[in-house]
């Protein structure tokens, strides 16, 4: 992807911190990224490895036509990107869409607001109708997302600005009870209240101290000191200044504060929790997504300094509850840096390269990488031969190991399969979980066994001689995610040893089942397609609707998959070819022995309609089902046998699904999606059908 990330002016700060490590991360992402200053005086901010363009010099005199015409000649001179972030100022909104209608072509614009809308527009820096210009939004908060909603922004997603946990980590004083003393850094400012603390000391029963780290303008400062003196209090705040790293400082803190007006969403705070200090802080944007009072901090209204000093009367006494830290850390962990970069990436392409008519389907309030896990559950029988290319594929997804639960079963192997998974377990003790089956089970209770064991928040099957692309762990996890979904989907191709390779291709589709029409195009598209590989699971989803695989029995994966496709309340449908498919001769499905269980298609169907009859999910969709039992029940074990040779054992079981065919369904022959099929193959089991 060609990105700009358009900013205004710029010096040194948070913001400008969370630029460099976005940029930085989308370069290692191989997109070609720029970062571009309207109005530059003379401070270099951005990472060496990004190419850098300020546009012009001095911040007074230039009007908003004279920005975008500057940016515009920039585009016609160095080319012109596929997306512009257009960070903190919404004016850069209307400065990207301008400068791209003046090179009479189309890019996407994204808002990137690191401040509510509100105090850009007081500070003359644009507002909601600047905003109406972009193709989306990335919000920082629920509040500035739920903001820009309100006012008809369109499409918004709510990502975590990245913190760099490494950088902030304290190495904290071991103490004996509750100390005093609070802690803040960041700039000193009229809007960030502090004041606020220091009347709060004045007013607190214990003597609790201030540490200040931070710098402002002289007048603030001067006003402070007086303020301090007022206040009786100036032994007790200590004044550091700025410093590079402010939580080198923080080792004594017993407690974060934050007494702002207003926030994007305060970095410090984040880091203050990402160091296991308590935050107290005023409800402000950021903080409310952050801290649940009594579990990781408390809350105080703005200016109110007494409720503020109550506060930490209560903390020293006792009488308000402790706070753990690891809750504390916990509650930022999708906030450290390579998670909220990961969620940021995705959730940008999403916006820039998916089809228009999928947005609807976005969820706006939802965190990739944010903790949860993948248990990835893999059957094997007698797989030494394919194994290792197996689990090797498995354990270089670009999804990070540390969210991936491997479990392997070994359902009785007489091979050296178990030997083999032995061996990856002892490699990876933290990813991988191995059973073993004293007797053999079959695929579909070998799967219900991992399911009991599985801890992830999702579920993937793979089988034990198939292949996964890289980044199939990833991709599905993202859209399952991003859109909410019970499960996800992709494309898939089959290969043999013989190099032979077959694709089956998927159009790339959400659908929202719990509407009737995209459930039936859903059934009609891919309600055949029954294998479970090559999906991602949401756990939570198939425990709730209690759906399992039948067992003791082949194509177990028609009433997996016909189960999940009459629950699902959405899912979606990539079109990527993820999966590699192993043609193998010597498994089950196509095994000599095979021929044994011709007639489990049909068993199996018959189970799942009874299920879904039972359970009241067939009402409205009886065709699409008949069509779907047509298929798999009697066209596929009819298909395997030798109809010009058929013996009595056969034509019995013709006759067998015949009936079930009529009883469940007596319109069959006058059902418009088999007649659709004019095929002479379709044809020869339809007068199969016909025949009395």
């Amino acid at each position: 992807m060609k990105l700009d990330i358009l900013i205004a002016v710029a010096q040194q700060g948070g913001v400008e911190n969370v630029i460099n490590m976005t940029a930085l991360d989308f370069k290692k992402r191989g997109w070609d990224v720029r970062v571009i200053q309207l109005v530059w005086e003379g401070f270099s901010w951005v990472a060496e490895e990004i190419p850098f363009f300020p546009l012009l010099e001095g911040r007074n005199g230039h009007d908003l036509e004279e920005l975008v015409q500057a940016y515009a000649e920039f585009l016609h001179k160095n080319g012109v990107p596929q997306a512009i972030l257009a960070v903190a100022w919404p004016y850069m909104c209307y400065v990207g869409k301008k400068a791209a209608l003046l090179n009479q072509t189309e890019i996407t614009v994204l808002s990137w607001l690191h401040a509510p809308v509100q105090q850009y527009r007081q500070a003359g820096f644009g507002g909601y109708e600047s905003l109406s210009i972009a193709d989306g939004h990335l919000a920082i908060s629920s509040r500035i997302g739920q903001d820009i909603k309100n006012h008809g922004g369109g499409l918004v997603q709510q990502i975590h600005n990245p913190v760099d946990f490494g950088r902030c980590a304290v190495k904290r004083q071991k103490k004996n009870g509750m100390g005093r003393t609070l802690f803040y850094a960041g700039r000193l400012s009229a809007e960030k209240h502090i004041e606020t603390m220091i009347w709060a000391l004045g007013k607190t029963k214990d003597p609790w101290e201030l540490h200040l780290l931070g710098d402002g303008n002289r007048e603030y400062k001067d006003f402070l000191m007086q303020t301090a003196k007022e206040s009786q209090v100036s032994g007790r705040i200590r004044w550091y200044g700025w410093k590079e790293n402010p939580w080198v400082y923080a080792g004594e803190a017993d407690a974060f504060v934050l007494a702002s007006e207003y926030e994007g969403f305060p970095l410090a705070a984040i880091e203050a929790q990402a160091n296991g200090i308590p935050v107290i802080a005023t409800p402000v944007s950021g903080i409310t997504d952050l801290l649940k009072p009594g579990v990781n901090g408390f809350l105080f209204p703005i200016g109110d300094a007494g409720a503020l000093a109550e506060i930490l009367d209560a903390m020293s006494s006792g009488a308000l509850p402790s706070i753990d830290p690891e809750i504390c850390q916990n509650a930022v962990s999708g906030f450290r840096m390579e998670y909220a970069l990961a969620d940021l990436s995705c959730k940008l392409k999403e916006m820039v390269y998916r089809p228009k008519q999928f947005s609807a389907g976005l969820c706006s309030d939802v965190f990739l990488y944010s903790g949860e896990k993948i248990s990835v559950i893999v059957p094997c029988h007698n797989v030494e031969l394919y194994i290792r290319d197996c689990l090797e594929s498995l354990l270089r997804q670009t999804m990070p190991l540390e969210l991936l639960e491997l479990i392997l079963i070994d359902d009785a192997s007489v091979d050296r399969t178990f030997s083999i998974l032995t061996e990856y377990e002892a490699a990876y003790p933290d990813q991988i979980l191995l059973i073993s089956c004293d007797k053999n089970i079959g695929p579909g209770a070998a799967r219900n066994l991992g399911m009991q064991y599985a801890s992830g928040d999702y579920l993937i099957f793979v089988d034990a001689d198939d292949l996964a692309q890289e980044d199939l762990f990833t991709q599905l996890y993202e859209k399952i995610v991003l859109y909410q979904c019970d499960f996800v989907e992709c494309a898939y191709y089959m290969f043999s040893e013989q190099g032979k390779r077959k694709s089956f291709e998927k159009p790339e589709a959400f659908y929202d089942m719990k509407k009737r029409e995209d459930k039936r195009r859903y059934m009609l598209a891919h309600g055949c397609q029954n294998a479970i590989w090559a999906k991602i699971y949401r756990r939570e989803f198939l425990r709730e609707n209690k759906i399992l695989f039948p067992e003791g029995i082949l194509m177990e994966d028609i009433y997996f998959h016909q189960m999940c496709m009459m629950y699902a309340d959405r899912c979606y449908v990539l079109s990527e070819m993820l999966y590699a498919y192993r043609y193998n001769p010597n498994s089950i499905m196509h095994h000599k022995a095979h021929s044994a269980y011709v007639m489990d298609g049909f068993w199996v169907q018959e189970k799942t309609y009874q299920e879904l009859k039972k359970r009241g999910k067939l009402d409205g969709y009886l065709p699409e089902m008949a069509l779907l039992y047509y298929v798999k029940g009697f066209v596929g074990p009819v298909s395997e046998m030798d109809l010009e040779n058929a013996d009595q054992k056969d034509r019995d079981n013709i006759r067998m699904i015949q009936e079930a065919l009529w009883e469940h369904f007596p319109d069959l022959l006058e059902n418009a999606y088999i007649l659709a099929d004019a095929s002479e193959y379709n044809q020869k089991f339809l007068a199969l059908l016909r025949q009395p």
